[in-house]
């Protein structure tokens, strides 16, 4: 009986038979020899390798068909289409059997580019592979990108139909994107007022991808400069947001027209609120008389990046009057309403932006809710006036330490220093206007 070579890089090549398989072929051999020949190729064993071992082990005669290859990579070649062609393959060993002949599908692209031939046609390696594995190209795409990383007991679960390759693909596509998305955040979260930048904020250095939330509320006068601002908000919203990130938005009620016609070719519109206030103004004093209105509420929009996730809880579309916050800047907006969004849309590993973060209402109820925050003002007065507040936040009693609590107390009500200047902080009442 002769003795066959058995080579390991070739026995790779061929998916293990299950425990039933073999027990069942064993069974069949013994009742009935061995039928088929096994197939070898310069005394290497190409084709057989269970019935061999089984005849080995049992000493039974077998049949031996030599054939006639150029090489080991036509060898190999032989192996891979001679397993599609005699055994009812899962779907995980199929593909990886078709990824064993991608080398040979890459050279002939590579020739054919090469010929510069017209009649030459370009290889798609991807579907040519799937037309061999007999799957789906988008599923060849996907067990390509999960071949190296799944675990073995995925690839059981693949084969034997408890999952699908699609299916794991998704699972390590999710696991990626949240990584990159911590690195991200991390890269956007840095621990001082670093993070608040001094200039226009389509030139900051805020990571894409970075920002899990947005609030800002831009100019709301009516020009051409103002509408051309909007779309690049947007732009720069979709840019920076994550995947699923919200943008929330408070808009002039004469801009609601431009500002949703930019925001809906980059995001996804998903409600509007609307936020109560004390004293009705007129939408634009320039055309107050054109409009007759006295406005009541403000309108803030809510987009959002992608799909929306479905498990987040339930918001409040109408938000009661806060009280009238105008103590830092004329176009302050009450610092409740912005704590709301980022309590509720904002994960607590999550980063706040504002590119328009004015006197540093969105910063401090960032710094409130215990989010991490970036954002951007282009006014240099303005920016003094958001530093020295963020910092007032950051020193005030629920924020210190014991002994940074003393030190508070004993310089309350002195002179503070402000970017090396002197300032007084000094806390006042707003009248509240009736509504004509």
């Amino acid at each position: 009986m002769e003795t066959l070579h058995l080579y390991t890089e070739f026995s790779r090549l061929i998916p293990p038979h299950t425990p039933a398989e073999l027990e069942l072929l064993e069974e069949s051999i013994l009742r009935e020899g061995c039928r088929d020949p096994i197939v070898v190729w310069r005394g290497i064993l190409l084709d057989g390798h269970a019935r061999y071992r089984i005849c080995r082990k049992h000493n039974l005669p077998y049949r031996i068909r030599a054939i006639n290859l150029p090489d080991r990579d036509a060898a190999r070649l032989w192996i891979i289409r001679n397993q599609f062609a005699r055994r009812n393959l899962p779907i995980g060993a199929r593909c990886a059997l078709a990824l064993q002949l991608e080398a040979d599908v890459v050279a002939q692209a590579r020739a054919n580019k090469q010929s510069g031939k017209p009649a030459a046609q370009p290889v798609n390696t991807d579907a040519i592979l799937a037309g061999i594995a007999g799957v789906s190209r988008q599923t060849m795409q996907r067990y390509r990108k999960i071949h190296g990383r799944a675990t073995a007991k995925e690839k059981r679960a693949i084969d034997a139909g408890e999952t699908t390759i699609n299916h794991v693909w998704l699972m390590h596509h999710e696991y990626d994107e949240q990584r990159k998305a911590a690195k991200r955040r991390a890269e956007a979260r840095p621990d001082h007022l670093d993070n608040l930048f001094l200039g226009d904020f389509r030139k900051s250095k805020i990571p894409d991808g970075s920002l899990s939330l947005i609030v800002t509320d831009p100019p709301w006068n009516v020009s051409p400069e103002n509408i051309a601002l909007l779309d690049d908000l947007a732009v720069w919203a979709e840019r920076k947001l994550e995947v699923g990130g919200k943008f929330v938005c408070y808009v002039g009620h004469i801009l609601t027209p431009h500002a949703m016609a930019a925001f809906n070719k980059h995001l996804r519109y998903h409600w509007s609120f609307c936020a109560r206030r004390h004293h009705p103004i007129a939408p634009d004093r320039n055309k107050a008389q054109y409009y007759r209105i006295n406005v009541g509420w403000r309108l803030i929009l809510l987009y959002v990046k992608g799909k929306w996730h479905s498990g987040e809880d339930y918001l409040t579309d109408y938000m009661e009057f806060s009280k009238r916050e105008k103590i830092y800047h004329p176009w302050q907006q009450p610092l409740p309403e912005s704590e709301y969004f980022i309590r509720n849309l904002c994960p607590k590993n999550g980063v706040v932006g504002d590119p328009f973060a004015g006197s540093g209402t969105v910063a401090v109820a960032a710094e409130r809710c215990k989010r991490h925050w970036i954002g951007s003002e282009m006014d240099p007065k303005t920016y003094n006036i958001a530093v020295g507040r963020i910092k007032e936040e950051r020193r005030s009693p629920s924020k210190m330490t014991p002994p940074a609590k003393a030190a508070a107390k004993a310089t309350r009500g002195k002179h503070l220093l402000l970017n090396g200047k002197p300032i007084r902080i000094v806390t006042t009442m707003m009248p509240l206007h009736k509504a004509p």
